[in-house]
């Protein structure tokens, strides 16, 4: 067995940590601007804050002027937002996933095929008629509008991932 040169290893290991730094530099620059106390952007290329602060971080958690906690408001709905968008993905996909793996009726390939081409077209393609049926139902600017939105919009996808498990399960 043929062992690297002591030069070829140094040389790869510096290549590496050079390759390394130059990768996480834009993350310590974000970093040292959260902990930095002012609001300015910094010119400064040094990684390192020179008065750090947690004053950022606790305005963003703490309560508004108006004494509000917009934070945790924000994180509430999000947590709602993402359970109801995967209960009723989940509901949605695994029954039509179970029934294309497991029943054979007529059009079955073509549905799976059309769930497969749902997903070569871009989002921005769905923003109108999607819209147009939630201002329909009443659902604009809400939580339940957004999971809606997102958990019909990943059905497709979801679908196909299903399949493919519910097929490598024995009857």
């Amino acid at each position: 067995m043929r062992h690297a040169s002591l030069v070829r290893v140094v040389a790869t290991h510096v290549a590496l940590v050079v390759l390394t730094v130059a990768t996480l530099w834009p993350v310590l620059w974000v970093v040292k601007m959260a902990l930095e106390p002012t609001q300015s952007f910094s010119m400064d290329l040094s990684p390192v804050p020179s008065n750090p602060s947690l004053a950022n971080f606790a305005e963003v958690v703490g309560p508004t002027a108006q004494g509000e906690w917009l934070f945790l408001r924000q994180v509430v709905n999000s947590l709602f937002v993402s359970g109801l968008t995967a209960l009723i993905g989940l509901v949605l996909s695994a029954t039509a996933a179970y029934a294309l793996s497991r029943w054979g009726f007529p059009g079955r390939d073509r549905a799976i095929s059309a769930f497969l081409i749902t997903q070569m077209f871009p989002g921005v393609v769905m923003l109108i008629p999607l819209y147009l049926i939630l201002d329909a139902l009443g659902l604009l600017d809400s939580l339940t509008g957004l999971a809606l939105v997102y958990s019909t919009t990943s059905v497709p996808f979801s679908v196909w991932m299903l399949k493919g498990y519910f097929d490598t399960i024995p009857t």
